[in-house]
């Protein structure tokens, strides 16, 4: 006697639901492992971000330090030229006066000249009463004192 025929099929023997359901597993391993790499690359990439965000913020407050520091700069370079052209007003004012005066007096050369030759005739002069006598003392003490 033959089986009864109930209407029904089994399309797929053993073997094959055993290859089909274990492809399905190693695609879900497959997925999974990409899906936990993709999010492993996330957290990293957003660290990685986050640190360039802060090394910008820095380089932006260090810039902003740098142009105070020019802006100070500016003001200390300006107010240097003020009191350089100040100066040079002053200087010019004192060259002047410095003309003048080298203009206006007697050189010291000439000061020194008649100094010597006063000198000079005085001593003549003490020579000359030294030959009269009883004058010898006085005219050479006179010299020495003056």
């Amino acid at each position: 006697m033959c089986p009864v025929d109930y209407g029904y099929n089994v399309a797929i023997s053993r073997p094959t639901r055993f290859i089909i359901l274990l492809t399905i597993i190693i695609k879900t391993v497959i997925l999974w492992a990409g899906a936990g790499t993709a999010v492993v690359l996330a957290a990293y990439n957003t660290g990685r971000i986050l640190v360039k965000t802060w090394i910008a913020e820095a380089q932006a407050d260090q810039m902003s330090y740098m142009e105070k520091g020019m802006n100070n700069t500016d003001h200390g370079v300006r107010k240097l030229q003020v009191d350089f052209n100040s100066l040079l007003s002053k200087l010019d004012k004192l060259e002047g006066d410095y003309l003048e005066l080298k203009g206006n007096h007697i050189g010291t050369n000439f000061v020194v000249i008649s100094y010597i030759t006063s000198r000079i005739v005085i001593a003549k002069q003490a020579i000359q009463n030294v030959t009269r006598p009883g004058r010898m003392n006085i005219c050479i003490l006179d010299l020495w004192t003056s």
